[in-house]
């Protein structure tokens, strides 16, 4: 930067300054002219003012000699600040010129005020081993507790929340709790965790990343908070893990939750079809389950009885008996009963004109697909007098639970590392 840029603002002032000097003393020059023709207008019998008009008329001179010095003085300075700024100007192009060639050459004394925004983010590039050496204690809880808590919540939204439904509505069915019932609670509780997982988790995340990097151990309040989150993340996570191990190892996939949590919380007539289910207490044996779709125009229930009769197995209506539903509403409860005390191994005759929107589709095979006394599907298609079966399995995915547990004893993480 040029010396002179430093002053230029108190030099530019100075030939204002002296224009108003000069302006003071001319207008005083003025009065005393003024004076001086008042006083030889006096009379002098009465008053002899001769001496007072010497005085005044010397003054007067005085004062323009005083311009003409205040002139000279203007345009010298003006030739002094062109001077300075032309010399000035050169000097600093020089300085700058042998400046850049000093700093190619020990750019590590440079200055932060001289550097540009590329150099300084090629210095924080440069600087940042030297800063991860530093903090690579904080770096690795940081990126585990990250990790983990992402892996915890990518597990929630991967079950739909629903990952401890198939373990909960077993054991409260066990208990003697009506099928419906229990699915229905067990529903309600698995949302109810997996929600206080989700939050916990992040919140615990949170707290103990700012203890990680700021000591917060003189805050007891903070302290308070990141203990009680902690603590609920370590349980709830856990919890639900065990819920998704359960699921996977009795065939339940990830699908197969998120599609029932889908229709539970955005399906009135399929949540009813559960509550309700009770009205039709329902007993099939193991592996007898036959249900049949897309045979409204083949006439589907002969259909379905002759099968029965030829292979074996129990239909709704076979079990139904003469106790059959009046509405359509309770067809649904009687189905989602069939499904949700069905066992083993299932069969499900579809016939020429399957219906997305169908029962089946739309209720049965979601709660089969849960079902953890179900060991797999046997889809067998009708096609004239011939019948063309496909079996599936159930598959299930332990990730799921094991990401939920790790996501829990992260929670540990941050206080283990302190």
């Amino acid at each position: 930067m040029a010396t002179i840029n430093l002053y230029a603002s108190q030099i530019n002032q100075m030939p204002g300054l002296i224009a108003d000097l000069k302006r003071s003393i001319t207008d005083y020059k003025s009065e005393l002219e003024s004076m001086a023709r008042k006083a030889l207008s006096i009379n002098r019998s009465v008053c002899d003012l001769d001496e007072v008009i010497d005085s005044i008329r010397a003054s007067t001179q005085i004062q323009e000699r005083k311009i003409a010095s205040l002139d000279d003085l203007g345009r010298r300075i003006e030739q002094f600040a062109e001077n300075a700024a032309r010399i000035d100007s050169a000097v600093a192009d020089l300085i700058n010129k042998r400046k850049d060639e000093f700093y190619k050459e020990h750019g590590h004394l440079k200055p932060e005020c001289e550097k540009g925004g590329w150099e300084k983010l090629c210095d924080i590039v440069a600087s940042a081993p030297d800063w991860c050496a530093k903090h690579w204690k904080e770096l690795l809880i940081t990126a585990v507790v990250v990790l983990c808590t992402v892996l915890a919540v990518v597990a929630i939204i991967a079950t739909g929340g629903m990952a401890l439904v198939p373990m909960l509505a077993a054991g409260l069915t066990a208990l003697g709790v009506g099928s419906g019932t229990a699915l229905t609670v067990a529903t309600v509780v698995s949302l109810s965790v997996a929600a206080i997982a989700l939050v916990s988790s992040v919140g615990s995340a949170a707290l103990n990343i700012i203890d990680t990097w700021h000591d917060m151990s003189g805050n007891p309040t903070f302290k308070a908070w990141q203990n009680t989150m902690n603590w609920i993340s370590l349980f709830s996570n856990l919890g639900y893990g065990v819920g998704a191990i359960y699921s996977s190892l009795k065939g339940i996939s990830n699908a197969g939750l998120r599609a029932y949590s889908n229709s539970f919380r955005n399906n009135s007539v399929f949540k009813d079809a559960i509550r309700n289910a009770g009205n039709y207490p329902l007993s099939p044996q193991a592996n007898s389950s036959v249900f049949w779709t897309g045979m409204a125009n083949d006439g589907g229930e002969a259909v379905a009885q002759n099968f029965i009769r030829s292979n074996g197995g129990s239909t709704l209506e076979s079990l139904l008996g003469a106790t059959r539903p009046a509405t359509d509403v309770g067809w649904r409860q009687a189905s989602a009963s069939f499904a949700m005390n069905s066992s083993g191994q299932v069969k499900t005759l579809i016939g020429s004109s399957p219906w997305a929107g169908s029962v089946w589709n739309t209720t049965e095979k979601i709660l089969l697909n849960i079902n953890p006394k179900v060991t797999g599907i046997t889809e067998i298609m009708r096609q004239g007098l011939e019948y063309i079966p496909r079996t599936f399995g159930m598959n299930g995915s332990l990730w799921a639970g094991l990401s939920s547990m790790l996501g829990g004893l992260s929670s540990q993480t941050g206080n283990v590392a302190q």
